[in-house]
């Protein structure tokens, strides 16, 4: 078997969704709680997450054969990586840009819009920092191998959720293999959230944001220009949010002939530009998504039952799935072990992963992130409470 065909891909993804199937029945669960506005975005997340985990299995098994962590030599993997982050982006800013245009008439409720933001994406992430911790402290026998001073500086920059820096921790090299390095997306997300301000400025939404949230605006575009490549997969979410108020648009984009462009634009895209930030790939993907936010469900796909409720763990298995590959190879299998895999071998680990990524994943989702995310009310109410108090 070749390590990069498509087969070991299809597989995986089936074993999701019949994974999410199993626990859909076992635990009577429902879509109610991610029925939004956004059908076809709910369902797009769920894949988005996961092919970042095809993504990273892949690079996984030449890593194991050359030592190297770099792109897999696929421009389909490679898309799953890529391709997924980039229309993460755009996903974030078309909701939230839409959130901006529909304040011009609603109204905007700064506080809770961050209270949200801290809620959704901070406790989740300290979990998964702690998890981090200990399994470098398991890795290093639970010696102090630098000075104290070191080990407590590494730490605090990876618990620094708006600009996550990943450096070594205990002399554990690579430390960030350990979670896949993905939390390198989150400062570019905490970005944009800082930036919303500025943003609702140059939409002339009015009343205009209080001072203290224009001094979080410094900070975002500070975060953003550090690589202004990032700002053009945030720049095609913001003109989504447009085209999805034009009911043309719309109209078109829930036709089957869209779905059939979806498929035209996604494999040109692997076809004919390996790179995805190419400026071909780019404009393909920002087609393609366009598409999907104004109402495509790609025949059903996006919006069945068991993509949404995928969708809704999605942010845990961004998150977590580094960290399942990582302790497989390492302590399940071992590191020599796993070196002397086949590439038939290797996927059908990864096969064996599949379930048990989204059993983690939806546990997670149900005991931390869910939780927090009820609480949005509440905090919101005590910030609001606090804010008037300190009022003279």
């Amino acid at each position: 078997m070749n390590p990069t065909d498509i087969l070991p891909a299809i597989i995986c993804v089936t074993l999701a969704l019949l994974t999410v199937l199993a626990l859909s029945h076992l635990l009577k669960m429902d879509t109610e709680s991610v029925a939004g506005r956004f059908a076809s975005i709910d369902g797009l997340r769920g894949f988005l997450a996961f092919f970042v985990f095809l993504h990273h299995a892949c690079i996984w098994y030449f890593y194991l054969n050359t030592g190297a962590w770099s792109a897999p030599p696929s421009s389909l993997y490679a898309y799953f990586g890529t391709g997924s982050v980039m229309l993460f982006f755009m996903v974030t800013a078309f909701l939230f840009s839409s959130k901006l245009i529909e304040g011009k008439t609603k109204g905007i409720d700064w506080c809770k819009l961050f209270t949200s933001r801290l809620l959704r994406i901070v406790p989740l992430y300290l979990f998964a920092v702690l998890l981090v911790f200990l399994i470098v402290a398991y890795l290093s026998h639970g010696e102090l191998n630098v000075s104290p001073f070191t080990l407590i500086n590494n730490m605090l920059k990876w618990l620094r959720f708006w600009s996550p820096g990943m450096p070594p921790l205990n002399g554990v090299g690579d430390t960030s293999l350990i979670v896949a390095a993905v939390f390198w997306t989150l400062p570019f997300e905490w970005g944009f959230y800082l930036s919303l301000p500025l943003l609702a400025i140059m939409l002339s939404i009015k009343p205009r944001p209080p001072i203290q949230y224009m001094v979080l605006t410094l900070l975002g575009i500070h975060i953003l220009m550090k690589d202004w490549h990032q700002l053009i997969p945030f720049a095609s979410g913001i003109a989504t949010a447009y085209l999805h108020r034009i009911e043309s648009v719309r109209k078109f984009a829930s036709g089957k002939i869209s779905s059939a462009l979806i498929i035209s634009f996604l494999s040109l895209a692997v076809v004919y530009f390996p790179n995805p930030r190419d400026a071909g790939a780019q404009i393909l993907l920002f087609g393609t998504f366009v598409l999907i936010a104004c109402g495509n469900d790609l025949f059903g796909i996006f919006t069945n039952k068991l993509s949404r409720l995928l969708g809704e763990m999605s942010y845990s298995v961004y998150l977590l799935h580094g960290m399942v590959l990582f302790v497989t190879f390492n302590f399940v299998i071992g590191i020599s072990a796993a070196k002397n895999l086949t590439a038939g071998q290797f996927w059908l680990t990864i096969f064996c992963l599949c379930p048990a990524l989204i059993v983690l994943c939806h546990t997670t989702y149900r005991t931390i992130e869910h939780p927090f995310i009820l609480k949005t009310p509440r905090l919101t109410a005590w910030f609001h409470s606090f804010s008037k108090q300190r009022q003279p």
